[in-house]
């Protein structure tokens, strides 16, 4: 995989759509050891760079993270990586190819759950939400409809897909691949056949 070199697979409450205590999971947690590097997923633009848990994101139960959001253009796509440091060589506005270290991973839990308390967050979505220099990522509540831009990212990035292909379910273990498969681009589609 190209993003990290070691990692385990989400486990349940790791995988997009995944409900929790106060929830809905936004993306697919990658678990692995403090600062693994993380390499872009594709090539495009670095969007925005911004604090994404701990007090300074307004979640002041996990330590201080960051993210870095990436635009393809051509895929009309944005991966989110967080939860982690954002690579002092990255900057707004610069271009980055598939493979470039963007970051490392970095420490989100502050307590131990029985979970790794070090996991790459990656989220996607449809278009460049980050245009709108007001826009955060947000959290899916539960309740509330899943959000039009949030798009699972088992269902866009191929080798995601593939990772986390569960072959006793029939389908990704990520919940909700089935229900955004319409907007795969044909690349993916062509995964699942």
């Amino acid at each position: 995989m190209i993003v990290l070199e070691d990692f385990d697979l989400p486990h349940e409450q790791g995988v997009f759509g995944a409900v929790r205590r106060h929830d809905v999971h936004t993306g697919i947690d990658f678990y692995c050891a403090p600062a693994t590097k993380v390499r872009a997923f594709h090539g495009g633009v670095v969007t925005r760079i911004g604090p994404f848990t701990g007090p300074v994101a307004g979640t002041p139960w996990w330590k201080d993270t960051s993210f870095v959001a990436i635009y393809n253009e051509r895929l009309y796509l944005t991966v989110l990586y967080g939860e982690v440091s954002a690579a002092t060589e990255v900057e707004v506005g610069q271009r980055c190819s598939r493979g470039d270290c963007i970051g490392a991973v970095a420490t989100v839990l502050k307590t131990d759950k029985g979970l790794p308390r070090t996991m790459l967050h990656l989220e996607c979505y449809r278009g460049n939400p980050f245009e709108d220099p007001e826009f955060q990522p947000k959290e899916w509540n539960l309740g509330e409809e899943q959000l039009a831009y949030l798009i699972d990212p088992a269902s866009v990035i191929p080798e995601i897909y593939r990772l986390t292909w569960n072959p006793q379910w029939g389908h990704s273990m990520s919940t909700y691949s089935e229900r955004t498969h319409d907007c795969l681009p044909d690349s993916a589609r062509s995964v699942r056949s």
